[in-house]
């Protein structure tokens, strides 16, 4: 639980077999996009595609919620804003009503 507090905790990590390894060079943009879609296809062997759809129906509802909402909220500080300055306008007339 706290063998990061170890001395030579670091060097245990690296020489695991699952630890990413520093590359000899730099990578170039073309490696990590090719290394990216590696990455993503295993990714999509293990999970299986039908999950993946599924989470990305789920994020979509979620993007469309967060939209809707956020159009609410805006409709609600305008109307409140309306509300505001028709009641300014409204005082304003009842004093000039009075002079």
């Amino acid at each position: 639980m706290f063998g990061w507090l170890k001395k030579g905790a670091k060097d245990q990590k690296q020489d695991e077999p699952g630890a990413a390894k520093p590359a000899s060079g730099p990578r170039t943009k073309d490696d990590l996009i090719r290394e990216a879609m590696q990455n993503a296809k295993q990714a999509r062997e293990v999970i299986g595609q039908e999950t993946l759809d599924k989470v990305a129906e789920i994020l979509q509802k979620q993007a469309r919620k967060a939209q809707l909402e956020k159009i609410r909220s805006d409709l609600v500080a305008k109307i409140n804003a309306d509300s505001a300055n028709v009641s300014d306008h409204l005082k304003e007339m009842l004093r000039d009503k009075k002079e």
